[in-house]
């Protein structure tokens, strides 16, 4: 069996190459709060998926244990990141009463998000009514 050395070493080179190029090309994931540094490997992950919301976005979560969600949205043209300003938990009964797979309804066509579930905010207070959440001028407002 002969193999061509000098050929599959001329290969190896062209995909690392290639590989190097691709990553220079992509946009950074801007790291600007704690939390964006503390989830930095998934926001880094997550970047490079297709936009999936808003038309440029990627809206993603890390996850935060059982039956708790919290999401993400990265701007693939600039790197930033709006994080949603609650953790999702305790969605699963409320979903299957609604018929729904998952605690949040979201398309690339749109700019706005339904959520249900067990809403934790940031400063501590809950909501547990289904709501709607725009991505407008680079934070999520409530849609009344």
């Amino acid at each position: 069996m002969k193999v061509n050395i000098l050929g599959l070493v001329v290969i190896l080179t062209a995909v690392l190459f290639v590989d190097t190029q691709a990553q220079r090309v992509g946009v950074k994931v801007q790291l600007r709060t704690s939390q964006d540094r503390l989830y930095k490997t998934f926001l880094r992950q997550a970047i490079n998926k297709p936009a999936n919301f808003a038309g440029h976005y990627v809206l993603s979560g890390p996850g935060c244990g059982t039956e708790c969600e919290m999401y993400a949205a990265i701007d693939k043209k600039t790197g930033s990141v709006v994080w949603l300003p609650f953790t999702i938990q305790e969605w699963v009964e409320m979903a299957e009463r609604m018929n729904e797979g998952r605690p949040i309804k979201f398309s690339v066509r749109s700019n706005r998000i339904k959520v249900l579930g067990h809403l934790v905010f940031d400063d501590g207070h809950t909501e547990t009514d289904p709501q709607a959440w725009q991505l407008v001028g680079g934070r999520f407002v409530l849609v009344k």
